[in-house]
């Protein structure tokens, strides 16, 4: 086994070695991938942020520093050097990881591959152990991202992506698929108990509770990310995958 790190934006996981497959989820600049075999153009491997395994283009694989910050940014611009007019190395998206090795008037200077720099805005990352404990706020900022199954970026994500991208600013670790989510926290007995921040699971789906009444998710039926009264979502989502399966409060480990 050998650890590398993602040193593209964003990396597609399949669960075979063919770009045709379905995409199971995406892996960020930044994030460690632990490599058990390489074969071709594809190396086989698990994701050390939620331990999801699949296949990765070995090009997408690298060398990078230790991280030192989140992107905690909907989205952000790497550039050349400081001045806004530069030259963007590359996009970054939320939940990306990086090195900062020098912190100016409102930029930080962090790690590229190939052990180049590159210039992102301060107000754009956070430190990576830092907590924001409304993170409903997080998941927020995606408002109108389109549907994306197996996304995981603000370019497009599912609805299990929203919530652990999301969660992850409170130093939440959830697994990457409703299947697993559905267990996190503790157990919420009746709909006239959920709160913001609550998860309601249906059938391969999660939202995120803003308010007692009001749902935010990633879904297929609006194709993007919506807010509607939950009691809406219920009505429809019932007569495609059934009544809800799960509702949990997550507890926080900070």
């Amino acid at each position: 086994m050998s650890i590398k790190h993602i040193i593209v934006r964003s990396a597609p996981l399949y669960a075979v070695a063919d770009y045709a497959a379905e995409l199971e989820t995406e892996c960020l600049f930044g994030e460690q991938f632990d490599v058990v075999k390489s074969e071709l153009t594809f190396s086989f491997g698990k994701l050390v942020t939620d331990g999801y395994e699949g296949w990765v283009p070995t090009a997408a694989l690298g060398e990078l520093p230790t991280a030192t910050h989140r992107i905690s940014a909907l989205g952000t611009w790497v550039r050349a050097n400081e001045d806004i007019k530069s030259q963007s190395l590359m996009s970054l998206s939320m939940g990306s990881l990086v090195t900062v090795q020098q912190q100016a008037d409102r930029i930080n200077q962090v790690a590229m591959p190939l052990d180049a720099q590159g210039y992102i805005p301060q107000s754009h990352s956070m430190v990576a152990e830092e907590v924001q404990h409304d993170w409903v706020c997080v998941a927020e900022l995606f408002l109108g991202v389109p549907y994306l199954w197996g996304g995981r970026t603000q370019n497009g994500l599912d609805c299990s992506a929203l919530v652990q991208l999301a969660a992850q600013s409170a130093q939440l670790k959830l697994p990457r698929n409703t299947s697993q989510q559905q267990y996190e926290g503790n157990a919420i007995d009746s709909v006239e108990q959920l709160q913001r921040g609550d998860l309601v699971f249906w059938k391969g789906h999660v939202g995120v509770m803003q308010s007692a009444t009001q749902l935010l998710h990633a879904n297929a039926h609006h194709m993007q990310v919506a807010s509607e009264p939950l009691q809406q979502a219920v009505e429809r989502i019932k007569l495609k995958e059934g009544p809800i399966t799960a509702m949990q409060r997550l507890v926080s480990r900070a």
